[in-house]
């Protein structure tokens, strides 16, 4: 009887301890659904950085997207971006992502004086899997950039798709000028 219990027992605990499942948890390291990333520069001046200040996005003129993840939830900032580069989500689940892109004048100090180009960006997207943990992610193929505004009324007087394939974050996709 001890014997056949200590059997049980070496049983059970052989079971508990290779029974265990790896935990199921995506590292932070791991490569995700990569964003475009934009560049600003300067129209009359092509290889000078410009920044822009207090430029706002909305996603199919509806939704402002998170261009400051540095603030807090509640805080409207987290909707502004001011500096060289911006990073845009593009929809995985179309082949369109319709982006306008709200600059602020900076010659008036009034809120309501803005300038808005549209674009509509053209894309195919590529569903990878990463790992059980993570799912999988979706690069892009930008096709093509069409703004949508009258030429005369731009604030973005150039786009310039650099690299078409959206794999990473660490390079820039597109080139604004203004």
């Amino acid at each position: 009887m001890k014997k056949f219990l200590k059997i049980i027992v070496a049983l059970f605990c052989a079971i508990s301890i290779f029974g265990c499942e790896k935990d199921d948890i995506c590292p932070d390291t791991t490569p995700t659904t990569p964003r475009l990333i934009f560049e600003f520069y300067e129209f009359n001046n092509p290889n000078v950085l410009r920044s822009v200040s207090n430029l706002k996005v909305f996603v199919n003129d509806t939704e402002s997207v998170v261009l400051n993840e540095s603030s807090t939830a509640t805080d409207s900032t987290k909707f502004i971006a001011t500096g060289t580069k911006i990073a845009l989500p593009l929809d995985f689940n179309s082949n369109e992502t319709t982006f306008k892109l709200r600059l602020d004048d900076p010659a008036s100090s009034d809120p309501l004086v803005f300038f808005d180009d549209d674009m509509t960006i053209s894309y195919n997207s590529e569903q990878i899997y990463v790992s059980r943990a993570c799912g999988f992610k979706t690069n892009f193929d930008i096709i093509n950039i069409n703004q949508t505004d009258a030429v005369e009324d731009r604030w973005i007087k150039n786009l310039i798709i650099e690299l078409p394939n959206v794999q990473t974050e660490n390079e820039i996709h597109v080139k604004i000028y203004f």
